[in-house]
């Protein structure tokens, strides 16, 4: 390839960069610049998570001309765990080693929060349509994910509000560590013990998203239906969204929104 093509063709490539806000942009004197573009970068992030895990969970199952139905609804709720796994973890993993985006950290939290649960309802609706699901069983299972993401919201929020992290804006990498294990422990705990053969109760299988649609979407078809909600469905994943508004209502009330990105000014004396 001669010398000039390849330099447009990476100058283009550049300016896509930049402009997206996947990268710092190796001109300019604002180290932060890429994260002023917010939410872009982590739009275009988790989306590519979502056509990723879509293609590589539905390839598995063979040709759709002869995938049966019963297979089809088993690669549906491994796409629905794998979601989950991408709200549970992906998400916190990419923020948290990130320094906070903008000023109005609620306001970046909201966004966040539909970015990552548009793409993921537009999947699980449908699913009524294509699997012979209820459509009461597939909204409780989107309600049950949309709980989780609220509380992955809250947290991250907290993370960026409570020391050490606010202290330069970035925070220390141990401190990172701590609030992403941390994260990342919840959703694992009842499968843990689910897999350990402590139990495997309805309420235990919903107490994680990564578990709760296994219940939520299980055969039931001896019940006249493909699936079925019970009133003790309900009442957890109600329970789910308590816990949730609550870690929200407690981060609003217990602390107070830091300047972004407060290590700017150092940062550009250093240069």
């Amino acid at each position: 390839m001669p010398a000039s093509s390849k330099s447009g063709l990476a100058g283009r490539l550049q300016n896509l960069i930049d402009v997206i806000g996947l990268l710092p942009p190796k001109s300019g004197d604002d180290p932060y610049a890429h994260r002023r573009g917010e939410p872009r970068a982590f739009a275009v992030l988790w989306l590519a998570f979502v056509m990723i895990a879509s293609a590589a969970v539905y390839t598995s199952i063979g040709s759709p001309v002869f995938a049966s139905a019963n297979g089809y609804r088993v690669a549906s709720k491994v796409l629905m765990t794998v979601l989950a796994l991408g709200v549970c973890a992906f998400w916190p993993m990419v923020r948290l080693s990130q320094a906070r985006a903008a000023r109005r950290d609620v306001a970046a939290g909201l966004k966040d929060l539909a970015i990552v649960l548009l793409p993921v309802q537009a999947f699980y609706w449908p699913q009524a349509l294509l699997t012979g699901w209820g459509v009461e069983s597939v909204a409780a299972a989107s309600l049950l994910l949309a709980a989780w993401a609220t509380g992955v919201s809250a947290c991250l929020l907290a993370a960026h509000r409570l020391p050490p992290l606010v202290s330069s804006g970035r925070g220390s990498a141990g401190a990172r560590a701590a609030w992403t294990a941390g994260m990342l422990s919840l959703p694992l705990i009842a499968p843990l013990v689910i897999g350990s053969g402590e139990g495997s109760s309805p309420g235990l299988m919903l107490a994680s998203p990564l578990t709760g649609h296994w219940e939520l979407l299980a055969d039931r078809a001896w019940t006249g239906h493909q699936t079925r909600i019970t009133d003790g469905h309900w009442r957890a994943i109600g329970v789910s969204w308590g816990a949730c508004l609550s870690v929200w209502a407690v981060v609003l009330l217990s602390t107070r929104a830091q300047p972004a990105m407060p290590a700017l000014a150092a940062d550009r004396d250093r240069a």
